[in-house]
């Protein structure tokens, strides 16, 4: 019989796991193989899960006397749920605000949940009409009609490279769940608007910086194999930029300042959503986590993204990969916690095998995770 250690899904939805689960109902995974999905980890990927749940992560902290530890809005831009009645409310309350304020510029978007790729993002403006607000009726059909799609405010000082947009993909590796253990590749790297932002331009071309945005807008214009490299830019290369220009003094600014920033809110993330996740040692997956920083070089969490483009140039993807693979070759022979594997480029960032502070590897405050 065919022997077959390690399953790949290409395409998975959601859904199937509350239909199923993988070892059970399909993907059947004996001891000794690997599939690449974590069940439950739509808790993290799903932006409506991911708010509520967020939301609920920080309300506790809140509760038990600990909002330093974790606060929504410190990373996360203001994002409202809006089939929950009040924060569709309190949605629509900011918007029309922001409404007044800003005329006639991008205010806050739309995400329906379940889309990926930019798929199902609308941009508003104060004269939005589009079919979610039209049912809701600026805000008066709150909590009576069922949308399942989340709000979230738009960043209106993005910072720029050479007047252009950008976001950053982080690379996020959960190499088990029993025990959790969870790796962060500090091999990050910008993805560029071709067009140049215009504080006034609501167009996707302008907001929406992810490949595959890129890919359609280059396509168009005939460019793409010409113009793809120069939308990426690794996270050394920015490092320089900002120096350059004068916005950071110390040379070792990302190693030394922003990963450990990118390194704790991923724990936190983690944490937030790791009592969905299925328990295995079977299991392991790897995740997209997109960020903005704006003028203020604060860091902004916008969403998390299961089955991450892994094909695509910068070399430093590669590197993502080759370990990714000799990892799991490792936990076929057994080997899933931190002492016990090579993790390559990876560094970590979670081992539940651990006790204390060395379960975060000394990222967290002990006071910040006791309770959780």
């Amino acid at each position: 019989p065919l022997s077959v250690s390690v399953f790949v899904l290409h395409r998975f939805y959601e859904g199937s796991e509350k239909r199923g689960a993988i070892g059970r109902d399909f993907g059947c995974v004996d001891e000794g193989q690997m599939v690449n999905r974590v069940p439950g980890m739509y808790a993290l990927t799903r932006k409506t899960y991911m708010v509520l749940l967020f939301k609920i992560y920080a309300q506790r902290f809140e509760e038990a006397g600990k909002g330093q530890c974790f606060r929504f809005t410190d990373n996360i831009p203001p994002s409202f749920l809006l089939l929950l009645q009040s924060q569709c409310e309190e949605f629509f309350k900011l918007y029309n605000e922001d409404r007044e304020k800003y005329p006639g510029q991008p205010l806050w978007m739309i995400k329906q949940s379940g889309k990926h790729r930019g798929e199902g993002v609308e941009i508003l403006t104060d004269d939005y009409s589009g079919s979610v607000f039209k049912s809701l009726q600026n805000g008066e059909m709150c909590g009576r009609v069922k949308t399942f799609s989340i709000t979230q405010r738009y960043i209106r000082n993005p910072m720029l490279i050479e007047g252009k947009k950008f976001d950053l993909r982080v690379y996020l590796f959960v190499a088990s769940t029993q025990p959790l253990v969870v790796l962060f590749s500090p091999y990050w790297y910008c993805r560029i608007s071709f067009k140049e932002y215009d504080r006034d331009d609501s167009s996707r071309e302008v907001a929406l910086t992810n490949r595959f945005q890129q890919k359609l807008n280059l396509e168009a214009a005939g460019i793409w194999e010409e113009k793809n490299a120069d939308l990426l830019m690794v996270y050394y290369d920015l490092e320089k930029y900002f120096l350059e220009k004068g916005l950071i003094t110390n040379p070792n600014w990302v190693q030394e300042e922003f990963n450990p920033q990118l390194k704790k809110f991923m724990i936190h993330a983690i944490r937030m959503s790791k009592y969905r996740f299925s328990k295995s040692q079977n299991y392991f997956e790897i995740i997209g986590m997109d960020f903005l920083i704006d003028t203020n070089l604060k860091m902004w969490f916008i969403e998390a993204n299961r089955t991450p483009n892994l094909a695509d140039i910068p070399h430093e993807k590669k590197l993502v990969m080759q370990d990714i693979a000799k990892i799991v070759e490792q936990k076929l022979n057994g080997k899933h916690t931190t002492k016990e594997l090579d993790i390559g480029h990876f560094e970590p960032l979670i081992d539940e095998s651990l006790s204390g502070s060395d379960r975060y590897f000394d990222l967290l405050d002990e006071n910040c995770f006791d309770f959780v």
